[in-house]
């Protein structure tokens, strides 16, 4: 589906998917990224109890957080880090990726302190030699 979005596109804001949260058959909610208002949609979706994963993709390493970190403060005080908080699981791709978890921001560290849940599962793709 694809929705329109409304303001600055880095966000993906949009009132009509969030109509569409209200309303869609699921039994399961997998967010991947982070940052944008994708996370609305996600927490809509939790308040009318579906479990939530969360797959950060890389978007918690340190470089990540570096870059643009406006964007990032503002969508933890808009979204994210209730978000975080809240979701069932977080998903990694790697060990690495789980370490990143712990090993953020100070202010991610404090989300993920006491409640981080998170499984490793990798993303499918094979790597040769």
């Amino acid at each position: 589906m694809t929705f329109p979005v409304f303001g600055p596109r880095r966000f993906a804001f949009s009132c009509a998917a969030e109509r569409c949260g209200r309303s869609v058959a699921a039994d399961i909610v997998h967010q991947h990224g982070l940052w944008t208002a994708q996370g609305r949609i996600t927490a809509v979706l939790r308040d009318r109890g579906l479990p939530t994963v969360v797959a950060p993709h890389g978007m918690l390493a340190r470089v990540a957080l570096d870059r643009a970190p406006w964007k990032k403060r503002a969508a933890l005080a808009w979204f994210e880090r209730r978000n975080l908080e809240l979701a069932s699981c977080l998903h990694a791709t790697a060990a690495d990726e789980q370490l990143a978890f712990r090993e953020g921001s100070c202010s991610v560290k404090a989300i993920l302190r006491a409640r981080c849940r998170c499984r490793i599962k990798g993303n499918g793709c094979e790597v040769s030699s």
